[in-house]
């Protein structure tokens, strides 16, 4: 939850404590009438500056939970796998984070950006490498696609229809000097 929405659920619970005191007064024999009717008299008759920011704030907490309450949740983006015992859901990210761990795995890639969309026949995979110096940049690319399709084929059990490769930069090896 952001900090916007918890400060306005913190005033929003603030208002219905109020509420919930007050009817609780009334349950007990309270009779808010004559309270209510001053209250009410004072407000409409001296129409401050206070009043005017209190209505605001009240009108802009029901408009701010009405569209929370229309807004509803957001939908993870996900595969979906029917099997014998159910439904199961993968999301895109989780796969992007495969696809990740198995290009790191070839010899001489540095850095991966990923994208993960799902195609007709199986999943669409698009990579941004960084390449160490002195690397075969056809035989890297190659490798890398052949490691990302069969290992998002035995983990997901999904197959990879595209592997679209990028190659950012070439980036030199960090080492740390020893003096």
């Amino acid at each position: 939850m952001r900090a916007v929405d918890r400060v306005i659920v913190i005033l929003f619970s603030l208002i219905l404590f109020v509420i919930s005191v007050l009817l609780a007064a009334v349950a007990a024999g309270w009779n808010p009438a004559a309270a209510i009717n001053t209250f009410v008299t004072e407000m409409v008759q001296t129409a401050d500056f206070e009043t005017t920011v209190l209505a605001i704030v009240l009108f802009l907490l029901s408009v701010y939970f009405f569209t929370l309450g229309l807004r509803g949740r957001r939908k993870i983006r996900a595969i979906v796998q029917e099997t014998s015992l159910g439904t199961v859901r993968i999301a895109l990210k989780a796969v992007e984070n495969l696809v990740q761990r198995a290009a790191r795995q070839v010899h001489g890639i540095r850095e991966v950006d990923t994208e993960v969309k799902p195609g007709q026949a199986g999943l669409e995979v698009s990579l941004e490498i960084l390449v160490a110096p002195d690397m075969s940049i056809p035989e890297v690319s190659e490798q890398v696609q052949r490691r990302v399709e069969s290992y998002v084929q035995e983990t997901v059990g999904v197959n990879v229809t595209n592997v679209l490769l990028t190659v950012r930069n070439i980036v030199n090896e960090n080492r740390a000097r020893v003096e």
